[in-house]
């Protein structure tokens, strides 16, 4: 039960909202009974970190390699390279990932 004596939201009605490449806050989803992955917490990202921070975040919100990769403006293989640390993303690309997953500006800055 939740607050107040609610029931908390399945966690599928989480995912679908409120788009798929939304940022869904790992309070949203302890409220759900569901515990999150540590890497959804900025505080915990560290120098390096990104490729396995990307991936957690691509997983977490649902979203393809192919569409993070359209609203990057890049292509799939592309993004791929940033997952497996083959390459860093750019300043731009950063400031798109941020965008595309609802992240405070230059959050990803901690974890490239």
């Amino acid at each position: 039960m939740g607050a107040r004596g609610r029931v908390p939201p399945p966690l599928l009605r989480l995912v679908a909202w409120p788009a798929p490449t939304a940022y869904r806050s790992p309070d949203l989803a302890r409220a759900a009974g569901v515990e999150p992955p540590p890497l959804l917490d900025p505080a915990r990202w560290g120098g390096g970190d990104l490729p396995e921070v990307l991936r957690t975040l691509r997983a977490w919100t649902g979203t393809t390699q192919r569409r993070l990769a359209a609203v990057c403006g890049c292509s799939p293989t592309t993004v791929r390279a940033w997952e497996a640390g083959r390459t860093t993303p750019r300043a731009e690309a950063l400031r798109r990932l941020e965008q595309a997953f609802r992240l405070p500006h230059r959050a990803l800055d901690a974890a490239a």
